[in-house]
């Protein structure tokens, strides 16, 4: 397994022409309750916008890319990209009690809500998913998937007249029927490391 640390470099100052764009990739970080992150253990593809837009922050980042490195709990934030079971275990066995696992998954509805199911097996308490629409990197709303009216508001936001309300009565019946949940193809796993 490699760690990498990953020196904090401030955030604009001296960055690439596309940083601005890249630190936008962590508005996700509004979703938890200290948005400054803390020590950060980020696991996934060694290659992504999330990995760039971290590593243009602020944050003190470290890269880890296969099995358990012997670090103990020391980490604040787990960051994980279509993170696999043993990724949770890895996250739970690196974060600290109270820490917060962020994850990304892209695809399919169902491997999100298989992948909540098992937190809190892993240890995770306070599991939140939310629709990062239209997809990750183009995000402008970030939508609580399990508040039927917050996520109908959230895609309906500007629409109005006759035209807005039937979209509402539309909109808010395959929320509140789930049916919408099936369209939503980049969603976020928000949890808490509990205490041992």
């Amino acid at each position: 397994m490699t760690v990498r640390s990953e020196a904090a470099d401030g955030v604009v100052a001296g960055s690439k022409p596309g940083t601005p764009n890249a630190i936008r990739r962590l508005d996700w970080r509004f979703l938890l309750p200290d948005p400054s992150l803390g020590r950060v253990i980020y696991l996934g593809q060694a290659q992504s916008d999330l990995l760039t837009a971290l590593r243009a922050s602020a944050v003190a980042l470290t890269v880890a890319d296969s099995a358990v490195p012997g670090q103990g709990a020391t980490f604040d934030t787990a960051v994980l990209v279509n993170p696999s079971p043993h990724d949770l275990l890895m996250a739970a066995a690196l974060l600290r009690p109270g820490g917060w696992l962020y994850a990304e998954v892209k695809g399919a509805p169902g491997a999100a809500r298989r992948l909540a199911r098992r937190l809190p097996q892993a240890g995770f308490a306070a599991v939140q998913q939310h629709w990062h629409w239209p997809d990750f990197v183009r995000c402008t709303r970030i939508l609580p998937l399990a508040d039927a009216g917050a996520l109908t508001f959230g895609l309906l936001k500007g629409r109005g007249g006759a035209q807005g309300r039937a979209l509402a009565l539309l909109v808010g019946g395959l929320a509140r029927s789930g049916a919408l949940l099936w369209l939503a193809r980049s969603i976020s796993l928000v949890a808490q490391r509990a205490a041992p």
